[in-house]
């Protein structure tokens, strides 16, 4: 069943999320929301991320193009990337950080770390909980 609700957002682009939604999805304070603009309609969608089932994901990987490497790794597991951000460290190196949803895959933190750093080309891995 969809229910719906006309919010307002407030000066600080805060949105109230109505206490029966926030109930019936388990949202709490603190709890985490992924926010999606649909590009084709500018409609947008909300995803709440149960806690702790996000993880931050920092590494370096000495070519670019091991990145498709990486997301292959990852969706194969169910892992899930929200976002990444790269820097250039030097010639050989890039450093990748990156946002991983825990919650499709029946792998924990643990497993995650081991895929990545069994990547040939990728250093440096460090998983925390987020």
């Amino acid at each position: 069943m969809q229910s719906s609700h006309i919010v307002k957002v407030d000066s600080k682009g805060r949105v109230l999320i109505p206490v029966d939604m926030r109930a019936d999805m388990s949202i709490a304070d603190g709890t985490h929301i992924l926010v999606t603009r649909d590009e084709s309609n500018g409609h947008l969608r909300m995803t709440p991320i149960p806690k702790g089932s996000m993880a931050e994901v920092s590494m370096k990987i000495c070519e670019f193009s091991l990145m498709a490497s990486v997301a292959d790794a990852l969706s194969g597991n169910s892992f899930n990337i929200i976002m990444s951000e790269s820097k250039r460290i030097d010639e050989k190196n890039t450093e990748i950080r990156m946002l991983v949803d825990l919650s499709e895959a029946s792998r924990n933190m643990d497993a995650l770390r081991e895929i990545l750093s069994n990547i040939e080309g990728v250093n440096a891995v460090d998983v925390a909980a987020k």
